[in-house]
């Protein structure tokens, strides 16, 4: 069975879900968009505006450990959005580590800051953030 189209994804969730989105490999930034590189046509940073906009109720978490991911924290903020990127601005075109230590937050013990034995977002975030940083 293959996955459900970009499209159709919006009609198959309900109002109180999380819409989890994690972008990793390469993209660019050309002075005037941002673009996920892919086979084929590159997504963009309107694209995926636009395709985020698709879910209006949901709480939606995107993730973008993509180099130049730093716009998005702008195209892309809206209410009920979480947007998570591995660089600061769009100017940051090298390889980004940030990903490898955001997927280790959830498996060390020690990125669960308020002990609760969970590793929120947020925890993750910082912690892989610390890891960049000493790195």
């Amino acid at each position: 069975m293959s996955p459900p189209s970009r499209h159709a994804l919006s009609s198959l969730v309900a109002a109180d879900d999380l819409v989890f989105v994690f972008l990793l490999g390469h993209a660019s930034f050309d002075s005037k968009e941002y673009k996920f590189n892919l086979l084929g046509p590159d997504v963009t940073g309107s694209e995926l505006k636009a395709y985020l906009d698709r879910f209006p109720s949901q709480k939606v978490v995107l993730v973008c450990a993509t180099p130049c991911s730093g716009i998005l924290t702008k195209i892309l903020s809206h209410k009920n959005r979480i947007i998570i990127t591995a660089t600061k601005n769009e100017f940051e075109n090298n390889a980004t580590i940030f990903a490898q230590f955001l997927v280790e937050a959830f498996q060390n013990k020690a990125a669960d800051s308020d002990k609760n034995g969970e590793v929120s977002i947020l925890e993750a975030y910082s912690y892989a953030r610390q890891k960049v940083d000493a790195w």
